[in-house]
């Protein structure tokens, strides 16, 4: 009876190492498995290190990179703000400057329009003159005809010497003052002066004085052509300057 329980314990014990044998088998290939893929984790986790330590320098050099844009950007707005408040600076000098070149128009069209109006004095002042001169030329003239008729009766008035000469150069005529004659004078008689030599003139030093010579009657077209150069030798009538009479 006890040999039958002995067996049939034994038999029991052998099922459950087999049983245990067994398992034992498949805890070692899970064991194996296990082993297998904590290795393949150790290599995964190996890369992602390295991974991790490369983003990790990236990101340090974008961090850097960052940085070096956030102070350029800061330099960049600084810049701006400085360019701005010249760029205002500059605004204000053109305003500035447009105003005084406004001011300057208006001041210069005002310069030309009292420069217009005073070249139109002039032209009205000298039309004036020269009537008035030329009023003046034929009263003197009448003037010294009568003053020269009256006291002289019997004596014919040929020239009357004006204080007009080119001895020192000839062509280039002087008043007694020192004053040159202009050269735009118009009261030259036909083909004057010409520094004539006349046969009875022996000394043949040639016409370097100026006369009036008086027109054959006033009023002829050419009355103001009375210049004549003339010698300088011998006895003439001669006009002096005096004040200058005024009309009205």
């Amino acid at each position: 009876m006890e040999n039958i329980q002995l067996k049939q314990l034994l038999n029991s014990t052998y099922q459950n190492l087999t049983l245990l044998g067994t398992e034992n088998n498949q805890l070692k290939l899970h064991l194996t498995a296990t082993l297998d893929n904590f290795t393949l984790l150790s290599a995964e986790n190996t890369q992602l290190n390295l991974h991790l330590k490369d983003m990790s320098q990236e990101n340090a050099q974008l961090n850097l990179l960052l940085k070096n844009t956030m102070q350029e950007n800061t330099q960049l707005n600084l810049l701006l703000k400085n360019t701005m408040q010249e760029n205002t600076q500059l605004n204000l000098l053109l305003n500035k400057t447009s105003q005084e070149n406004t001011q300057l128009n208006l001041l210069l069209k005002n310069v030309l329009e009292k420069n217009a109006q005073l070249n139109l004095l002039l032209v009205d002042t000298s039309q004036e003159n020269t009537q008035l001169n030329l009023l003046l030329n034929k009263t003197s003239k009448e003037n010294t005809q009568l003053m020269s008729g009256r006291q002289n009766p019997s004596e014919d008035l040929h020239s009357a010497w004006i204080g007009l000469q080119d001895i020192v150069t000839e062509g280039t005529f002087f008043w007694v003052n020192g004053d040159t004659v202009k050269w735009d004078v118009i009261y030259w008689m036909d083909q004057e002066p010409n520094n004539a030599m006349a046969d009875w003139d022996t000394s043949q030093i040639g016409q370097d004085c100026v006369a009036i010579v008086p027109p054959t009657r006033t009023g002829a077209e050419d009355w103001l052509n009375n210049w004549d150069d003339i010698i300088c030798n011998g006895r003439r009538h001669y006009i002096c300057e005096t004040t200058a009479l005024v009309l009205g």
